[in-house]
C-alpha cells in the first residue's frame, strides 16, 4: 500500500516564502531621447538588450 504524500492546493505550508528577489540598484548614466525611447521600448540604454 502506497501512502499519498500530496498536499492539497489550498493547504498552506508554514513556514514558507513564495519568493525572494535581489534587484541591484540601477545606475542611470544616460537616457534616450523620447522618440528613440519609444522606438527601443525603454528610456534606459543600459536595459536595451
Amino acid at each position: 500500500m502506497t501512502e499519498n504524500k500530496c498536499v492539497a492546493y489550498e493547504t498552506p505550508i508554514y513556514p514558507s516564502q513564495l519568493a525572494m528577489a535581489y534587484v541591484p540598484f540601477q545606475k542611470i548614466c544616460k537616457l534616450y531621447e523620447p522618440y528613440q525611447a519609444l522606438k527601443e521600448g525603454t528610456i534606459f540604454p543600459e536595459l536595451n538588450k
